[in-house]
């Protein structure tokens, strides 16, 4: 943890990660709309990736279809309900990769999530919503993220609330450009960065 961070309050927000997983390859693009906007944008790469899921699935599921319809032996429609799960889970995965993730000082609201607070009742109820004089602290934390293909080190920006709780941002593999994200979004709030991606990292001690 950084130095920064050794204070009482910094002691009562966790420092486990927020979200399970992760993205072994950079997620977001952060980009200044104007003055008083930011957003994270999803990445080129991680479209592509979302788009090949998808693509993959209904290819097979079309050629299974195919193959049927001609009477080449297929023992079952299973082969066209995987293309069709491929299919769906793409989808998916474009549909939540592509959420807008927006600072906004002209509304004064920081949200993750296709509706504006502005626009909604109660305004800052939203799950991934908060008002930016909420925001304290950015925090960055680290996560081994291991599964059957591969093995990496993930790391979270999350918002750090004044009430203790956290609002994760982006979780991504990419660690310096979430440390240029991170301060970038430091100047823009007027808040400090506290960072402890070196805590839970394997890479980064090796």
């Amino acid at each position: 943890m950084d130095s920064k961070t050794n204070n009482k309050f910094a002691e009562s927000v966790s420092w486990e990660p927020l979200r399970k997983g992760g993205a072994s390859f950079k997620t977001h693009n952060l980009t200044q709309i104007n003055s008083n906007r930011i957003e994270f944008q999803t990445s080129l790469g991680a479209k592509i990736v979302y788009f090949i899921f998808t693509l993959f699935g209904v290819a097979m599921s079309i050629a299974f279809y195919y193959f049927k319809i001609v009477d080449i032996e297929i023992s079952s429609f299973f082969p066209m309900l995987i293309g069709a799960a491929f299919a769906v889970g793409g989808g998916m995965l474009y549909y939540f990769g592509t959420v807008p993730i927006v600072f906004d000082k002209g509304n004064g609201f920081f949200w993750r999530g296709r509706k504006n607070p502005e626009n909604t009742i109660g305004g800052s109820n939203l799950k991934n919503s908060t008002k930016l004089t909420n925001i304290c602290a950015i925090q960055i934390i680290s996560e081994y993220v291991k599964n059957s293909n591969n093995a990496f080190d993930s790391f979270e920006l999350n918002l750090i609330l004044t009430d203790s709780q956290r609002l994760n941002v982006i979780d991504h593999s990419n660690l310096k450009q979430i440390r240029l994200d991170a301060k970038v979004l430091s100047e823009f709030l007027d808040i400090p960065v506290w960072d402890a991606s070196e805590i839970n990292s394997t890479s980064l001690q090796k």
